[in-house]
């Protein structure tokens, strides 16, 4: 972010904050049956591994991208045996104004991807579905908690898991 940018938030702290979705779109998708391709026929209840990511960047002038990288990894919860993959990166660029510095970053962290995961859970639960699965159907992710984690994190230095 530019200085300018700075400046003009700080002076903006009175002014109510504005967010607007300019646009959605999907950047990537891959979506990897490994049951189809081996010819097998799951009738368990799969192993489900999610994992999510959060990118930003400042396009313009109070314009960002969000990003949110979702993968979900399913397996046999018996063998271990991949079932199927599917990663999907969804974005929105979005306008935001009158946001101070401290009041942007949860705002692009937390509800701009809040905005976004309706489209994310319908593309899922289509994608399974569409895939020979039965349509999987996510609970609402906890933006908040994901943004006070790294929080955390940051504050904390990096880990052995790092």
């Amino acid at each position: 972010m530019d200085k300018s940018n700075g400046a003009d938030r700080s002076e903006n702290v009175h002014a109510q904050p504005k967010m607007k979705v300019l646009g959605q779109f999907m950047r990537d998708l891959s979506f990897e049956n490994f049951a189809a391709q081996q010819e097998r026929n799951v009738a368990e209840v799969p192993s489900i591994a999610f994992n999510v990511q959060i990118s930003t960047k400042e396009s313009g002038r109070d314009i960002f991208s969000v990003s949110v990288l979702l993968s979900i990894d399913a397996k046999s919860s018996k063998s271990g045996e991949p079932i199927f993959l599917l990663e999907l990166d969804y974005g929105g660029r979005f306008l935001i104004e009158n946001s101070s510095f401290d009041q942007l970053k949860p705002h692009l962290l937390i509800e701009c991807p809040k905005l976004l995961f309706p489209y994310i859970r319908r593309l899922v639960e289509d994608l399974t579905g569409e895939g020979g699965f039965p349509p999987l159907k996510m609970d609402p992710i906890d933006f908040a908690e994901i943004y006070k984690r790294k929080q955390e994190q940051a504050l904390s230095g990096p880990t052995a898991d790092s």
